[in-house]
């Protein structure tokens, strides 16, 4: 700790770690904006082996070897936003030094194997591993959350429209399912399509639920573009959520309109969400776990248990294009 400030290194300059955004901006983009945006902590340095300039904005020291940041500073909390082959080596080195906290981007490894040897690692060190699974920092998704978890809206039909390969976006989309509806009971691969690469296509997926009887991964194609939409039908409402989750669109229940008239979904509401605001909700997660008595907001395990699921869709699908 610095003075009253937790104190955290960034590991890795790439775009979700150092790149992405301006200091003083109202909403970071990266780890290290969001770090030095948070009254209750402070940015030590950022260890990038091959530092680009732009990275230098946040005006801090810029180290080349992990090993050298850790000599320097002895930070409360560290942020891992790597290439995803570089995961499991860092995330297994920092376990063994004197860092509280780790925070994770996913994949936590590149097999399942090594993710869950990632997991045991923490959890049997007494160490907190949390994910940055960034829609679990969201207000708007963890309300919604609520709402189905305890009975006050029953949902009906969802489908997830996502591309990119089911184990690198669509781990998104199946914790998201998870978070929104409870525990997955049943899993039926319907299509696939290689859009990101061979070995990881896009899978389409029907899910029933605990919450929701009918879930659909609708998949897309991300040589065209890139597009994450989420559309809920529940028993009083239908919610969309598109624009890369920061616009929700909201159709109430109306009864005797249309033609002929009956019971119809009407738009009511269309806002911008609390959706940029995830990294600095994560970073105030931090500082509560660290302050004792918070809960992580995405664990470990929940970051595992999604990619575990991922990876046994994979398993049953016969790989195919168009």
């Amino acid at each position: 700790m610095h003075g009253s400030k937790y104190t955290g290194l960034v590991i890795g300059g790439g775009n979700i770690g150092a790149k992405l955004g301006v200091p003083g901006a109202p909403f970071p983009q990266c780890h290290a904006g969001a770090i030095t945006a948070c009254p209750e902590t402070e940015l030590l340095a950022i260890c990038e082996p091959f530092p680009k300039e732009d990275i230098r904005k946040w005006g801090v020291p810029v180290i080349e070897t992990l090993d050298l940041a850790l000599s320097r500073f002895q930070p409360d909390f560290a942020v891992v936003a790597v290439p995803d082959e570089e995961q499991f080596q860092v995330l297994s080195a920092l376990e063994k030094r004197n860092v509280r906290l780790v925070v994770a981007e996913k994949p936590l490894a590149q097999t399942v194997e090594e993710a869950r040897y990632i997991v045991d690692l923490y959890r049997s060190s007494g160490k907190e591993l949390i994910v940055n699974l960034s829609r679990r920092y969201s207000k708007m998704y963890l309300t919604l959350s609520e709402a189905f978890s305890n009975g006050s809206e029953r949902p009906i039909s969802t489908t997830i429209h996502y591309a990119k390969g089911l184990r690198h976006n669509g781990v998104h989309a199946l914790d998201l399912v998870c978070m929104l509806f409870g525990d997955v009971l049943e899993c039926v691969p319907l299509y696939s399509r290689a859009d990101y690469k061979s070995s990881d296509p896009s899978v389409a997926v029907y899910l029933k639920t605990q919450f929701c009887p009918q879930v659909f991964l609708s998949v897309l194609d991300d040589s065209l573009y890139t597009h994450f939409e989420v559309d809920i039908f529940t028993n009083k409402r239908r919610y969309v959520i598109d624009q890369d989750h920061r616009r929700l669109t909201v159709s109430e229940l109306v009864r005797g309109i249309g033609t002929p008239p009956g019971s119809r979904l009407s738009t009511s509401d269309c806002k911008q969400t609390d959706y940029d605001g995830a990294l600095s909700a994560l970073v105030s997660n931090v500082v509560g776990i660290l302050n004792g008595g918070i809960e992580p907001m995405c664990s470990g395990e929940q970051a595992l248990a999604s990619m575990e699921m991922a990876c046994d869709i994979l398993g049953k699908v016969r790989y195919a294009g168009d």
